[in-house]
């Protein structure tokens, strides 16, 4: 009886800390594309302009502190969207000009679903759309994809 081989799903992500571009492909079939915007508020300060905190009680709130803290969560609610659709991922490829794929990745690890799932990350310089889809496309066609994908095979077996 011939086994019948499930179709992979991959998924590759261009990232940085403004937005996201998410090139999902099943099986042989063709790249469809995702952008997502991160919505990270980044503000910046008119020249002169200085921190001034104001205090409630005995505690003071710097607006600076706030600032962070709304950054975190808007980045935070960022790499939620992205996780969110790459639940039927089995491979995920992310890279990036910024460090932000270390969040992300960081964050996919703590993801049930995800944790096991074969997991690549690389620094990349600043892409059109166009160059974006054909990394990714020859990324998961090349050698080192399989290769490694073999590897991790081997690894879970012997688990």
């Amino acid at each position: 009886m011939k086994k019948i081989k499930k179709s992979e799903n991959k998924a590759g992500i261009w990232i940085d800390q403004k937005t996201a571009m998410i090139i999902h492909i099943a099986g042989d079939g063709d790249p469809t594309v995702e952008k997502i915007k991160s919505g990270v508020e980044f503000t910046v300060r008119d020249a002169g302009e200085k921190s001034t905190p104001s205090r409630f009680g005995p505690s003071y709130i710097n607006e600076e502190v706030k600032q962070q803290h709304r950054q975190k969560n808007e980045r935070e609610k960022y790499f939620k969207k992205i996780i969110s659709l790459l639940q039927q991922a089995d491979s995920i490829y992310i890279f990036g000009p910024s460090d932000a794929r270390y969040e992300l990745v960081n964050d996919i690890e703590k993801d049930p679903v995800l944790k096991n799932k074969y997991l690549k990350t690389e620094k990349a310089d600043r892409m059109t759309d166009k160059q974006v889809v054909q990394h990714v496309v020859s990324y998961f066609k090349g050698k080192t994809y399989t290769d490694e994908k073999k590897k991790l095979r081997k690894t879970l077996m012997t688990h």
